[in-house]
């Protein structure tokens, strides 16, 4: 019987020469050079389809107490003997890692900065129609054609409602990508340092500063695009292949406190994505506020603001962009009547108003009862949920959709259920019941039953 070889073969030869300083330095380096021949079916033979070459430098810095840094710089070019792919120029990589502490650890930084190239496939969303309750998503019919349209799907506000999944559809077309990340994370905790002093530095220790930056851009590979500078934010939009900035800010007072902790946030998303329809940007910005303070050992109260800011921009469906601005009020009480049982009482009072018309605005007034009781068999939960709608647009529009999350106009009820039973340490039993009325429409009722066995 003769040989045979399969589509999935291959083979490839390695070979590298290293610099290297020894490790007993506390700086060392390693300065080296690669050849790598890959090989590929070719009908019966291997042949070598791909030469590449690449330099590289590799730094660590070691042996002090309070610095780590790591560096990886390379620049690879290869042949394409076959002449099959399509023809790029040599690739820069690049990564960095930073660990820094400051006055004993009161300043922690960490910093990732990485560059890679590569090539980029054009995506494209479909989706899917599966069983009832079985999908993410379910399909809103914005213009009243009859027809599924890609930009009318949105997430399903409960499990039932969810009637089809996304699946994600690679195009044949290609797109050389420039590609930096930047990570940068900031905690500053003066208790570390000054938790046994008195004064001005005592007061100081009650303050905790979180801040984590995330900037991830992937850019075509053109000349003038300054890919490896991804805190530029002035990117030609046609040059756009994904752009995503996530920034947290957080300021505590006495975090963590047995007795009272206040909190001040910012997060702000940004993220734009380039598919085979064109570009598809969202962002939201939300600045918030939250004290908590606990009465005795079986209450506690919160009370929670927030002001904020959301847009979507869709490029081929301008009527499906918009841009609002919310305000949202939350006082909150917990009561424990004991340690195995808990009960959360909330009134979410949020207002709404689009930036482009003057007609899509309104409120929400949310009365919210959260039950919890623990046994060793297992846990209840019981939940209750009443919502006022005021909206003088369409509910059922995207921009209505998006801000009433599924909500009709006027009141709106939700309730459930849930049952954990612990049969044995092997094996759950899992009950869920949930009851809708939204608006004028007729009440829903659904229920789950899940058994879980653990081995």
């Amino acid at each position: 019987m003769a040989d045979t070889l399969l589509n999935r073969s291959f083979s490839f030869n390695q070979a590298e020469l290293r610099i290297e300083l020894p490790e007993k330095h506390n700086f060392t380096w390693s300065f080296y050079g690669q050849n790598r021949r890959d090989f590929r079916p070719v009908e019966q033979d291997l042949v070598m389809w791909k030469n590449a070459y690449t330099t590289g430098l590799e730094t660590n810095l070691k042996g002090f107490k309070n610095t780590q840094l790591n560096t990886q710089i390379s620049y690879r070019i290869f042949d394409d003997v076959l002449q099959e792919l399509p023809e790029e120029n040599g690739q820069f990589m690049g990564k960095m890692n930073w660990n820094q502490k400051i006055f004993g650890g009161m300043i922690r930084l960490t910093t990732l900065y990485q560059l890679t190239s590569g090539r980029e496939q054009k995506l494209q969303f479909f989706y899917q129609q599966v069983n009832p309750g079985e999908g993410i998503y379910m399909h809103l019919d914005f213009n009243d054609d009859g027809t599924e349209q890609a930009s009318e799907f949105v997430l399903a506000p409960t499990p039932d409602q969810g009637t089809h999944i996304r699946v994600i559809y690679y195009s044949d077309e290609f797109i050389r990508t420039d590609n930096a990340l930047f990570n940068q994370n900031i905690d500053i905790s003066p208790k570390a340092l000054w938790y046994d002093e008195t004064g001005f530095k005592k007061v100081l220790s009650y303050l905790s500063i979180q801040s984590n930056w995330q900037m991830e851009q992937k850019v075509q590979d053109k000349f003038g695009t300054l890919y490896w500078h991804p805190l530029q934010q002035n990117i030609a939009e046609g040059d756009i292949v994904n752009d995503r900035t996530n920034i947290r800010n957080n300021l505590w007072i006495n975090r963590g406190g047995r007795k009272l902790d206040v909190q001040f946030s910012q997060i702000f998303l940004d993220v734009t994505n380039l598919l085979t329809t064109g570009l598809e940007s969202k962002t939201s910005e939300e600045w918030s506020s939250s004290v908590r303070w606990n009465v005795g050992e079986k209450v506690s109260l919160r009370f929670t603001t927030a002001v904020g800011e959301k847009s979507v921009s869709i490029e081929q469906y301008a009527d499906r962009s918009f841009e609002v601005n919310t305000q949202k009020i939350v006082p909150e009480i917990s009561i424990f009547p004991n340690e195995n049982s808990r009960l959360i009482f909330k009134h979410e009072s949020s207002r709404f108003q689009s930036l482009n018309s003057t007609e899509e605005e309104g409120s929400i007034q949310k009365i919210s009862l959260e039950s919890q009781v623990s046994q060793e068999w297992g846990l209840v939960e019981a939940n209750i949920n009443f919502a006022q709608v005021d909206y003088t647009g369409d509910a059922n529009s995207a921009i209505g959709f998006a801000l009433l999350n599924g909500l009709q106009k006027d009141i709106n009820y939700q309730w459930t259920l849930g049952v954990n039973r612990k049969i044995n340490k092997n094996l759950r039993l899992g009950l869920q019941y949930e009851g809708r009325k939204n608006g004028n429409q007729s009440i829903v009722h659904t229920g789950n039953i899940q058994f879980s066995a653990f081995f």
